[in-house]
């Protein structure tokens, strides 16, 4: 299996936020990364 660590930070009243994700398996922390991104800005 594959384990990851997802970290959402939003900055109440700013409209910002950040993502951060960890893994050992480098190749699927971008493709988290950007699936949040996009789930958080719809």
């Amino acid at each position: 299996g594959v384990v990851m660590l997802a970290e959402i930070g939003l900055r109440p009243g700013q409209g910002m936020g950040r993502v951060v994700v960890k893994a050992q398996q480098t190749p699927y922390v971008s493709l988290l990364a950007e699936s949040l991104k996009a789930k958080l800005l719809s």
